[in-house]
């Protein structure tokens, strides 16, 4: 990265993490997230059938959902399972719900690599084309990065230093591509740089004319019947490219099975087998840290199995089993940001040397256990077994609470925010600190109004089930499924916890509000992805043990740290009015 990219990056980071000041943007908060635009079914789901019809057992099935579930570092979102382009498991998990699209993360890459093997296959495009051609770069560019081609870009190999942390502090990421000094020539190494793709972006809308969605359209998203394919733009109105699209979960399975079934989807081919072999080649041996997994064009290719990966971080998985036909696509919302999670050991324990199989003799008993489990996976109906108060105890207190409001008197009540600080990080969207918080109680929902200066973000929170609203923040509106939870302390104070799922993503948040006395409340919030993320996705962005150096200068680094988690875990003092 040039050192003033690099500079405004730490300065924002810094800012981020200063819990007492409203966080200043390095650019101007431009809306990027799609609103969501209603439940609808959809077009070419898969077949449902049990996993003994595709030579599973459903004890080995109910087996691995057990673990997956009790995994405490793994939070999952959702999972979908395929064999012979049939589902024979599917769960939610929490509040999530598989009719929402949600936010791929990087995992899009691998659709940015298929629109570019659509244009080797048209003979647009070629792997040795010099990208200082196709975008008409200047003299002096062409004398700097001459040697980058189309391939460096889908390997990963430019070695170039702008990364991902120059989509929230430049607005030209074309011109800062091109002016960044690079790390090792191309072709010489391997580093992961979404900024990458967002250039393969840029040359598909070059060479056709057209976003890449637009180009998609009849080649991808309309044969296999994916009609939600909302995808972020850039600054400059390009798709990001390497992060930004939205999907349903069983969408972005069917991505799986087209590369599984080597470019065919339902007898038609798509794309070329020639480059999806190409793709799926390994072309750069990734570092052990990564995960179990190497790189081919623009996605992941396994290392102990025969397998490839769409990956994208906070645990956003399409997983293709090339040895026994198996698909596996999840969400989730993990501190991980590559393929470090124990969610990869278990689908390798499970299914990665499962033989191809015959059906298997029905098992009634065995698939019933497995819907349960499955059933179980669902937030509202584990609380409900985890509720320590009787529904009359806890209507009383909720109905003593309503319309009340406290005024936050905390000093830190200035960086507030009833967004996730990942979210705002990633959407450059900060907002103005909450001044209010206010509680009302109807039938059994209740809503809570966060007041800030640039207005009042309303939360309805079921206490019986999960309840769904939209919440605008600077005119980016998230679906955010909420639940309501009333107990009591060791101390015997009365307690709100509301469990937040920004179901659109990875976030969640849990608050908790500490009613201390008749007049002072206290909240604490905590969110996940959270704090543990930041030391592996600064090594990422800023090299590693580069970040705490950087912005602890001469401060200690365990004051720094304390900042890092009070800003991903404040608490906040209110007066009653």
């Amino acid at each position: 990265m040039d050192i003033f990219s690099q500079t405004r990056g730490l300065k924002l980071i810094s800012r981020l993490f200063s819990p007492n000041k409203t966080v200043t943007p390095a650019i101007p908060f431009y809306p990027q997230k799609p609103t969501f635009t209603g439940e609808k079914p959809l077009s070419q789901p898969f077949e449902r059938v049990t996993p003994e019809s595709v030579g599973i057992s459903s004890d080995r099935v109910n087996a691995f959902l057990t673990e997956l579930k009790e995994e405490k570092s793994v939070n999952m979102h959702g999972i979908t399972l395929i064999r012979n382009g049939k589902i024979f498991c599917e769960g939610d998990f929490g509040l999530y719900r598989s009719c929402y699209w949600h936010t791929t993360y990087s995992m899009c890459k691998t659709v940015i690599s298929l629109a570019v093997g659509m244009l080797f296959d048209e003979g647009v495009l070629s792997p040795d084309d010099r990208i200082v051609d196709i975008l008409e770069a200047g003299h002096l560019t062409r004398l700097a990065k001459g040697g980058i081609t189309v391939k460096e870009l889908l390997t990963m190999s430019t070695g170039i230093s702008f990364n991902e942390l120059g989509a929230v502090t430049d607005t030209d990421w074309e011109k800062a591509f091109f002016e960044s000094v690079a790390k090792f020539d191309a072709g010489d190494g391997f580093e992961y740089n979404s900024m990458n793709t967002y250039m393969l972006s840029r040359i598909i809308k070059k060479v056709t004319g057209v976003g890449v969605n637009e180009y998609l359209e009849s080649r991808l998203w309309t044969p296999l019947g994916i009609d939600m394919h909302p995808w972020e733009v850039c600054p400059k109105g390009t798709e990001k490219g390497g992060w930004g699209l939205y999907l349903r979960r069983e969408d972005a399975a069917k991505l799986g099975v087209l590369i599984l079934n080597g470019g065919v989807w339902k007898g038609k081919r798509l794309i070329s087998e020639k480059y999806i072999s190409l793709a799926l080649r390994h072309h750069r041996i990734t570092p052990a840290e990564y995960g179990g997994f190497d790189y081919g064009c623009q996605v992941w290719t396994g290392r102990n199995y025969k397998s490839f990966l769409l990956n994208g971080m906070f645990g956003q998985n399409v997983l293709g089993i090339q040895e026994n036909g198996i698909v596996i696509a999840s969400n989730g919302g993990n501190d991980e940001v590559f393929q470090q999670s124990p969610f990869f050991t278990l689908v390798e324990k499970y299914f990665g040397h499962l033989s191809v199989g015959v059906p298997l003799p029905e098992n009634k008993k065995a698939y019933k256990r497995l819907c349960e489990t499955a059933s179980s996976l669902y937030w509202e109906r584990r609380e409900e077994r985890g509720n320590i108060f009787s529904r009359i105890r806890a209507k009383g207190f909720l109905t003593s609470v309503s319309g009340t409001s406290y005024t936050l008197s905390s000093k830190n009540a200035v960086s507030a925010s009833l967004l996730p600080v990942v979210l705002r990080a990633v959407q450059n969207n900060h907002g103005s600190g909450i001044k209010k918080v206010s509680f009302t109680y109807e039938k059994d929902k209740l809503y809570i109004d966060f007041i800030s200066p640039d207005g009042v973000r309303r939360v309805a929170a079921g206490t019986k089930s999960g309840e769904y609203t939209q919440v605008d923040f600077g005119k980016e509106k998230y679906v955010v499924g909420a639940f309501a939870r009333v107990g009591k302390n060791e101390d015997g104070v009365y307690v709100i916890t509301l469990f937040l799922s920004f179901c659109e993503t990875a976030s969640e948040r849990v608050i908790k509000f500490f009613f201390l006395d008749d007049n002072t409340l206290r909240m604490t919030f905590t969110e996940r992805p959270g704090a543990g993320l930041f030391d592996k996705a600064s090594e990422m962005l800023l090299g590693k043990g580069k970040i705490l150096s950087s912005l602890a200068g001469k401060t200690d680094a365990d004051y720094l740290r304390y900042r890092i988690n009070a800003t991903f875990n404040p608490e906040y003092i209110g007066e009653k009015e």
